[in-house]
């Protein structure tokens, strides 16, 4: 499965890399920082899922998850924020957000929410086990 992790903070990166690969096999996982570079980021990887801050310094992730969303083919995106506020969250649902988590007390769902993806998309067919595998696809 390829997930792109696109946050501005060093420490969030580092910190969800190493939280997935412990918990999660068969995963090539990028990052990018900056929300201008995250559209082209998401072409050239082509990742199953996407875990994006909702503020970055150079930009909105509301405003890259509607770039990805409009994508012929989008991937999985999990909005990530230190900004749980209810009008964020109803504004991420409804520009195609498929999870609305907190930095402060979910980090460690990610995990298991990629494991979780991954069986269910491999069952459907939709990635395969290697790090050059299917995109992820709407049915």
């Amino acid at each position: 499965m390829r997930i792109l992790i696109i946050d501005d903070s060093e420490l969030i990166r580092e910190r969800l890399k190493t939280l997935i690969t412990e918990e999660c096999r068969d995963v090539f996982i990028e990052t990018e920082a900056r929300a201008a570079q995250a559209l082209e980021s998401v072409s050239t990887i082509r990742p199953d899922v996407v875990i994006l801050d909702i503020k970055m310094r150079d930009g909105s992730g509301v405003g890259v998850l509607t770039q990805i969303k409009n994508l012929s083919s989008p991937p999985i995106v999990i909005m990530f924020t230190q900004h749980p506020y209810p009008q964020f969250k109803s504004r991420c649902i409804f520009y195609g957000a498929d999870f609305f988590l907190d930095k402060s007390t979910d980090m460690d769902q990610i995990p298991a929410i990629i494991v979780n993806l991954g069986k269910t998309q491999r069952l459907n067919g939709r990635i395969s086990d290697s790090p050059g595998g299917f995109r992820h696809t709407q049915i």
